[in-house]
């Protein structure tokens, strides 16, 4: 006869029955349990950015002019780079104060519609904005490319990420877009350009100098067109989220050239 349970016990699972579950199968059935209430406003999208030598949220073996992604610190050597589907593609003027002044850093976005640059001065290779009396301030305007993509995480698999384009990198928004609108293809009716994510390409990093400064430049080139339905698909869906607001941009922090006094620059590595 089974001794009774003392009061207030708590039974346990038969280990028995436990060990019988099938752990892929359980997961599976129960797939975003725990996350219903993220939103894509909840996500950070990742960032692949060049590295100038000074970004403190870079892989500790990067080198210059090297590409990396800032969450997961995957990073590309220059000479061999990352293929990317460009989604979407969104121009901003960003406002910034000096950062070396009390209080410094991003003030806020304009959209490309904006005649914020009618109200600027251009001083050292910046648009410096003027007050209402024509004094030059300590505040600029940075116009910003950013590009919205898919990036080859690893073979077959294809991640979103932003891209921003600005200051001596802004001239390789241009001319990516270019090569975006030239692309043609045969259809039914004749020739067309196709969306921006019909073709693969692939960004390489390249080390530009001057004087004792040296920093990173995008490098384009363009690979292959996309053969596959679901990623075409997964960049639409990407596109249409960006062009909805759903995927916002933020802007980058500027890295200011660094010196090349370093090993890399010296030949000591």
């Amino acid at each position: 006869m089974p001794r009774p349970k003392k009061k207030g016990a708590v039974a346990t699972p038969d280990n028995k029955q436990v060990s019988t579950i099938n752990i892929g199968s359980f997961l599976e059935e129960n797939a975003g349990d725990g996350s219903q209430n993220v939103s894509t406003q909840d996500l950070e999208t990742p960032r692949l950015k060049l590295f100038h030598g000074n970004g403190t949220d870079a892989p500790e073996d990067a080198r210059k002019a090297d590409i990396y992604n800032n969450i997961t610190q995957q990073l590309w050597a220059k000479d061999s780079g990352v293929r990317v589907i460009p989604c979407a593609f969104v121009k901003q003027f960003t406002h910034w104060k000096d950062m070396e002044k009390d209080g410094g850093g991003f003030l806020g976005a304009y959209d490309a519609s904006s005649d914020i640059l009618t109200k600027t001065n251009k001083v050292d290779a910046k648009d410096k904005l003027v007050d209402q009396n024509g004094k030059i301030t300590d505040e600029y305007i940075r116009t910003d490319g950013n590009f919205f993509v898919l990036f080859e995480e690893s073979a077959g698999v294809w991640k979103p990420a932003q891209i921003s384009m600005f200051s001596t990198n802004f001239k390789k928004a241009k001319l990516w877009n270019t090569m975006i609108k030239s692309q043609i293809l045969q259809g039914k009716n004749g020739p067309f350009n196709p969306p921006a994510y019909a073709f693969i390409y692939r960004l390489k990093g390249e080390l530009k100098k001057k004087e004792q400064m040296s920093w990173g430049l995008w490098q384009i080139e363009l690979d292959c067109q996309v053969d596959n339905a679901k990623i075409l698909q997964d960049a639409k869906n990407f596109s249409q989220s960006v062009a909805s607001g759903e995927t916002q941009v933020k802007p980058e922090i500027e890295e200011r050239p660094q010196d090349n006094g370093d090993k890399e620059e010296s030949g000591m590595i």
